[in-house]
C-alpha cells in the first residue's frame, strides 16, 4: 500500500508540473503573439528579417569566395601533378636514351 501511495503522489506531482508548464507556455505564447502585433514587435521583426537577410548575403558571398578558392587550388593541384608527370616522362626517356 505504501508503494502505491508513493507512486500516486509522484503521479500527482508530475501532473501538477505538467499543468504548470502548459499554463506558463500558453501565457508566454500569448504574450509573444501580442507583442509581435504591436508596433514595437513589428519593428523588431523587421529588424530581425533585415539582419537575417544581411547574414544570408554575407554567407553566400563567403561561400562563393570559398568555392572559387577551392576551384583555384584544384586547378593548381592538377597543373602541378601534370608537370610532375611530364618531368617523370622526360626523366624516364632521358634515362632510356642514356642507357641505349
Amino acid at each position: 500500500m505504501k508503494l502505491f501511495t508513493h507512486h500516486l503522489k509522484k503521479l500527482v506531482m508530475n501532473s501538477k508540473k505538467l499543468i504548470a508548464g502548459l499554463i506558463i507556455g500558453v501565457a508566454a505564447g500569448t504574450f509573444i503573439a501580442l507583442f509581435l502585433q504591436s508596433d514595437k514587435g513589428k519593428g523588431l521583426m523587421e529588424d530581425v528579417k533585415d539582419t537575417a537577410s544581411d547574414v544570408e548575403d554575407s554567407l553566400r558571398a563567403k561561400l562563393k569566395s570559398f568555392d572559387n578558392e577551392v576551384s583555384d587550388l584544384m586547378k593548381k593541384g592538377k597543373e602541378f601533378v601534370s608537370d610532375l608527370e611530364d618531368k617523370a616522362k622526360r626523366a624516364t626517356k632521358s634515362a632510356k636514351n642514356a642507357t641505349s
